[in-house]
């Protein structure tokens, strides 16, 4: 049977509209929620080439999280796999939330996060 994924803790980056910029374009602003057991799974070649791809972004893990956020709040969210080495600050090292079915297992949510730039 294949490895399903490691248990690890993640930091979750919520957004929530921190005003306009000169341009009437939303500023966000982000808030972090460390959580634990998570089930990451770094996809294989084959299923990152088969995921979605929105707005360019290279679709590389999925991830489980368990019941401690809404839907809305990973709505734009981010992912820091602290436990890999991925700084929270780091905005080129943080994953993108990009596809979030509902999960029918202990988690409650599977999303699918990649790599941006920009």
């Amino acid at each position: 049977m294949a490895v399903m994924g490691v248990v690890e803790t993640v930091t979750v980056l919520t957004r929530r509209k921190d005003g306009e910029d000169e341009y009437g374009e939303p500023v966000w602003a982000f808030e972090r929620t460390v959580v634990e057991n998570a089930l990451v799974r770094q996809l294989d070649g084959e299923e990152s080439r088969q995921a979605e791809r929105p707005e360019g972004v290279d679709v590389e893990y999925v991830v489980c999280l368990p019941d401690v956020l809404s839907r809305s709040e990973l709505d734009g969210a981010m992912i820091a796999l602290t436990q890999r080495g991925q700084e929270d600050d780091d905005a080129m090292r943080v994953r993108r939330v990009v596809h979030v079915p509902q999960s029918p297992l202990v988690w409650k949510f599977k999303v699918v996060i990649g790599r941006f730039d920009g």
